[in-house]
């Protein structure tokens, strides 16, 4: 049966450390939980057999890595991502040893477990979880980012220098544009006045043709005029004749439609009744769907922290002065649920070390995916 601190470096690529205890009780949750904790996208299950893999030791190069992905999607979906996880430990610890070509595997995942056990022993309240992923990958995420921060600074300082340079050569250039451009301009005026003048020249020769196309176009439109009206009376005539005939047989067409609307509107009426009936119980279905009921949650005693994870439903979480501790975590998987997070506390429950760098103290709760978080703060 899978450890817990082989199920921590199998999720999460860390030490069990100070959640020791609650990934034993509750491995499912943590599964579940994996991307927000970690601030990844693992919302769908392919990328959580991804993840999985990666973790695990499994690499997209490796000669089994088809086969492998395979059987671990297969067991996403029948047995859960906890399940999942655990039934590929439970495969790689079979493996260690052998000739299989999974012992190499087995036998790198393993030293990682061993690592992680080691650290956890020696750090049982270890919480923080860049510090718990460090002492599998040797590597403090914190620092990366600063190292990444001052990367980027580095970038942004770089660039300006270069569109400094670059402002110079244009202002230089468009000094050198400014002179060429007045004596285009002059060359230019001489040649828009010879145009003008040439321009005048075809704007007579324009009108003398217009004039003569013009009275062409006279005599050609009142001969066109004269045989248009004798079209236009051989043309009322047939449509009289016509509009006789049309208006008797659109009458006779017409009582037709009547008699069938009648037969029609009444068959409608019927179906229109079931079709709305069919809708609502349709649509009352969907609702229901859409809106699934929450769950209700609540922190337990201050002594100890805890890990709440929520539903695919609108939650509510609960927490009092007597139950809240700093370490408290809520979580929820879902980003598009309306969850609620209740807190009432005194100033007891306040503290300097809220996660800032500042003396004050204050209450930071530690929530993620919580979509409402109400603090009441009273005085006792």
């Amino acid at each position: 049966m899978a450890t817990v601190n082989a199920l921590s470096v199998a999720l999460f690529n860390a030490a069990a450390g100070g959640y020791a205890a609650e990934m034993t009780a509750n491995a499912a949750g943590f599964a579940n939980a994996v991307g927000p904790i970690l601030e990844k996208d693992i919302s769908t299950d392919a990328l959580f057999v991804d993840h999985l893999l990666s973790n695990l030791g499994v690499s997209s190069t490796s000669a089994v890595y088809s086969q492998a992905k395979a059987a671990v999607a297969a067991l996403v979906t029948t047995k859960g991502r906890a399940g999942a996880a655990s039934d590929a430990i439970d495969f790689l610890k079979a493996q260690e040893g052998t000739t299989s070509a999974y012992a190499t595997i087995a036998a790198d995942f393993a030293a990682k477990v061993n690592k992680a056990a080691v650290f956890t022993a020696a750090h049982a309240t270890e919480r923080d979880v860049t510090v718990l992923v460090s002492a599998i990958t040797g590597v403090d995420t914190d620092v990366l980012a600063i190292n990444t921060a001052v990367a980027a600074q580095k970038a942004a300082d770089d660039a300006a220098a270069a569109a400094a340079v670059a402002k110079a050569a244009a202002d230089a250039k468009a000094a050198a544009e400014a002179t060429a451009a007045a004596a285009l301009k002059a060359a230019q005026d001489k040649a828009a006045a010879d145009a003008a003048t040439a321009k005048a020249a075809a704007d007579k020769a324009t009108a003398d043709a217009a004039a003569a196309l013009k009275a062409a176009n006279d005599k050609a439109t009142a001969d066109a005029t004269a045989a248009k009206a004798a079209a236009d009376k051989a043309a009322a005539d047939a449509a009289a004749a016509l509009k006789a005939a049309t208006d008797k047989a659109a009458a006779d067409q017409a009582a037709a439609l009547a008699a069938q609307k009648a037969a029609d509107d009444a068959a409608a009426s019927t179906a229109a009744a079931k079709a709305a009936a069919d809708l609502k119980a349709a649509q009352d279905t969907i609702t229901a769907l859409q809106n699934p009921t929450g769950k209700s949650f609540a922190l337990t005693d201050s002594t100890s922290s805890d890990v709440l994870v929520g539903s695919v439903g609108n939650d509510t979480f609960t927490g009092t002065s007597a139950t809240y501790v700093a370490a408290d975590l809520v979580v929820d998987g879902q980003q598009t649920d309306n969850d609620t997070y209740n807190l009432s506390v005194t100033s007891s429950n306040l503290s300097a070390d809220s996660g800032d760098a500042d003396a004050l103290n204050e209450l930071l709760p530690k929530a993620i995916n919580i979509e409402n978080i109400n603090v009441t703060l009273s005085a006792t």
